[in-house]
């Protein structure tokens, strides 16, 4: 399992590097950018759709009756999930990105290959020029 773990983080980055360069062009990386987002909303909604119908039709948690939570202690549950939007954004940006590899830290490994990659095809770029 250790040996799985320590090669996953450089073959992510590898291949997103060799993936992105092989692109080319920034319109390419749109293109492909916007069919992956939109893919990505439309399993989702289809995830969601089956998962609410799944629900509806067996309707778990009928027969349990769990006794609600006081404020203090919801108060509580939320101090303790009180990470925002903009901290995992934040996040996102490494500080440093070996030791984001070293911790497999995935979207800092992506934010990592992507903006190392971006920035020697602008260079490039300007060489060929």
């Amino acid at each position: 399992m250790r040996l799985i773990q320590f090669v996953i983080a450089p073959l992510v980055l590898a291949s997103l590097i060799v993936g992105v360069t092989s692109l080319g062009s920034g319109k390419q990386m749109l293109r492909l950018g916007g069919k992956t987002v939109a893919f990505f909303l439309l399993t989702s909604f289809v995830a969601v759709g089956i998962g609410l119908s799944m629900g509806y039709l067996y309707q778990p948690g009928t027969n349990v009756e769990i006794a609600a939570p006081t404020t203090e202690e919801a108060e509580e549950e939320v101090d303790e999930l009180d990470e925002s939007i903009v901290d995992i954004l934040i996040n996102i940006v490494p500080e440093n990105p070996f030791a984001g590899l070293a911790q497999t830290e995935m979207l800092q490994i992506i934010f990592f290959a992507l903006a190392s990659v971006s920035g020697s095809c602008s260079s490039v770029k300007k060489q060929s020029q």
